[in-house]
């Protein structure tokens, strides 16, 4: 399982956007102040979300609201039951380092990852 201050795509879009919100985002979570502008933004994206899971019938939907260990938990078993469906909403983790894909999708002898937005 991850650490708590594990490395994902969302803390290095903050680092990229600025040090500083990484450092608060990591050590003092409760200051954060989410604008109406986020939250429409937020919205937004989990319309995108719902019209790409869609597109990808009979795809295996994770839906742990957030969840990290159920998450994994969820994606191991669901590819131990069914390997070749596709996985909406997959969540990996290696070491400190997680990954939370839109869409795991069987190609080939693999697998493609897919995001949305």
């Amino acid at each position: 399982m991850p650490k708590k201050n594990s490395l994902s795509k969302s803390k290095l879009m903050a680092w990229r956007q600025c040090p500083r919100k990484l450092w608060l985002s990591v050590h003092n979570k409760d200051a954060a102040v989410v604008s109406p502008t986020t939250q429409a933004r937020f919205a937004r994206g989990n319309e995108v979300g719902g019209v790409a899971r869609a597109q990808i019938p009979g795809g295996v939907y994770i839906d742990t609201k957030g969840d990290m260990d159920r998450a994994l938990k969820e994606t191991a078993a669901a590819l131990r039951q069914k390997p070749r469906r596709s996985i909406l909403e997959a969540t990996f983790a290696h070491d400190d380092c997680r990954l939370h894909v839109d869409a795991l999708i069987p190609e080939g002898r693999g697998y493609r990852l897919c995001g949305v937005g």
